[in-house]
C-alpha cells in the first residue's frame, strides 16, 4: 500500500467482551479527525486501546491529527485504531467486513462502544430519546461540511446554550467543533465554546 507513518499504542483498562476490534479510519489531510482525539481519551479510560497513524502514498505528509503514542500492544488490546491519512473524499471506516463513511458516523460507532461498558459516556444513545433524536437532526445538517454551511450554522445553533444539543457535551459537540477546526472557523464565542468542548472532553 505504500504506507509510512509512525505506530503508537494506549493503555485502558481490559474489557474482553471487546476483543480485538480493528477500527481502520482513512481521510484526507485536509480533513483530520478531531473529533477522534477528543474522544480517545474516554476510550483509553475504558479500555485497552492500541493506535497508530499512517500517511498512504497517495498523499505526501500526515494529517495535524497524529494519534499519541502509549505502551498497550496490538495483541492485547480491546480496540485497535488505524487512521491513515490517504487522497479520499470523504472519511471512510473500516470495522470488520462492514465500512461506515463519514466521521458522523464513525462517532456513532464509538460512542456505542464506550456505551457498552460500566461507565458510559453520556454523549448519544444513552441519553433520552428527544436529546437523541435532536443530536441526529444536528448531525443530518452537518452532512453539508462545506464552510459556507459550518460558519452559518453552527454559531446559531449554541447561541442559546453551552453547547449544540443544550447544556451538556454530546456528540453533536464532538463532530461540530472538528469541522470548525479543520475549516478554521473561527470568533470568540467558538472560541469559548471550543475550550468547554476540550474541557467536558476530558471528563468523559
Amino acid at each position: 500500500m505504500g504506507v509510512t507513518g509512525s505506530a503508537s499504542m494506549s493503555s485502558g483498562h481490559q474489557a474482553t467482551q471487546h476483543k480485538f476490534k480493528d477500527v481502520v479510519i482513512k481521510v484526507h489531510p485536509d480533513k483530520p479527525p478531531y473529533s477522534l482525539q477528543l474522544l480517545l481519551g474516554a476510550l483509553k479510560r475504558r479500555f485497552g486501546v492500541a493506535v497508530s497513524t499512517h500517511s498512504h502514498s497517495s498523499v505526501k505528509k500526515l494529517g495535524s491529527v497524529v494519534l499519541q503514542e502509549d505502551v498497550v500492544s496490538r495483541t492485547s488490546a480491546d480496540l485497535r485504531i488505524t487512521l491513515i491519512y490517504s487522497n479520499v473524499e470523504k472519511m471512510t471506516c473500516t470495522v470488520g467486513t462492514s465500512q461506515i463513511q463519514g466521521e458522523e458516523n464513525l462517532l456513532r460507532y464509538l460512542c456505542r462502544f464506550l456505551d457498552a461498558c460500566d461507565k458510559p459516556s453520556k454523549l448519544y444513545e444513552d441519553l433520552d430519546n428527544i436529546t437523541t433524536a435532536q443530536i441526529d437532526a444536528i448531525l443530518d445538517r452537518l452532512c453539508d461540511s462545506s464552510k459556507h454551511n459550518i460558519s452559518t450554522l453552527i454559531p446559531g445553533i449554541f447561541n442559546k446554550s453551552s453547547f449544540i444539543a443544550g447544556m451538556e457535551l454530546t456528540l453533536a459537540d464532538l463532530l461540530a467543533y472538528s469541522l470548525c477546526k479543520q475549516h478554521n472557523v473561527s470568533n470568540s464565542k467558538i472560541q469559548g465554546w471550543m475550550q468547554r468542548v476540550e474541557n467536558s472532553a476530558e471528563k468523559i
